[in-house]
């Protein structure tokens, strides 16, 4: 994998794919040309990489940043050109399992998430998320859960459609509880509180992602 292009790491289909969403502007309706491809690459590579990181990024790093891209690309449909996939405007920046963007239209993405059985807007009163909040609901509380969140909406130069979006580590919408709390009276809530707690310790590896998404293709 290489650290100082990890754009050509990606498959052709993958860049012909982002490459849309990487420029503020981009054609319509027509391929690319090369000038405006190069520059939709200059653009991964700025998104990608930390200009104000104190060390370089490192190969497992960067492995990490682009493996949270082809997570994101799979479980929003963007092989298949999906309604959500459609919603995003432009990519802002990726991390590891943190990837900040903009949408077409905030209240369409969440018209297009409820569709796709996300939970809106459910938060807890001590939440941090006070704005728009859409999570993916998992089968148990173990498994990483997608998180779109508005949290600047009301601040200049973002605004309700620029999104940050995370996989948790934990899932605090989940349908089965594990144990002895899915024998009792209220083990579902107990265990969903104990998922929450787990978010501070941070977000999902990408890694994680990836066997999650790839254990939900075989079930479904």
């Amino acid at each position: 994998m290489s650290v100082d292009n990890p754009w050509h790491v990606l498959s052709n289909l993958e860049r012909r794919l982002l490459a849309p969403k990487l420029l503020l502007s981009p054609p319509r309706d027509r391929e690319f040309n090369d000038v405006e491809f190069d520059k939709a690459a200059e653009e991964f590579l700025r998104g990608i990489r930390d200009e104000f990181a104190a060390e370089p990024e490192s190969e497992s790093m960067i492995a990490e940043r682009l493996l949270t891209v082809r997570n994101f690309m799979a479980q929003t449909g963007a092989y298949r050109n999906s309604l959500l996939w459609r919603q995003i405007q432009m990519f802002r920046g990726f991390r590891s399992s943190y990837i900040e963007l903009l949408v077409e239209d905030r209240d369409e993405l969440m018209r297009v998430l409820a569709d796709a059985r996300y939970v809106i807007n459910r938060e807890p009163p001590w939440s941090i998320h006070r704005f728009d909040s859409a999570r993916a609901p998992t089968r148990f509380s173990s498994e990483p859960s997608l998180h779109f969140a508005n949290d600047r909406a009301d601040e200049p130069g973002y605004g309700p459609n620029y999104f940050f979006v995370h996989w948790d580590a934990t899932s605090v919408w989940f349908k089965q509880a594990r144990g002895w709390l899915g024998r009792i009276p209220g083990g579902h809530w107990i265990e969903r509180l104990q998922a929450a707690r787990k978010h501070r310790r941070g977000f999902a590896a990408p890694g994680d992602v990836r066997g999650y998404l790839d254990e939900l293709n075989e079930i479904v």
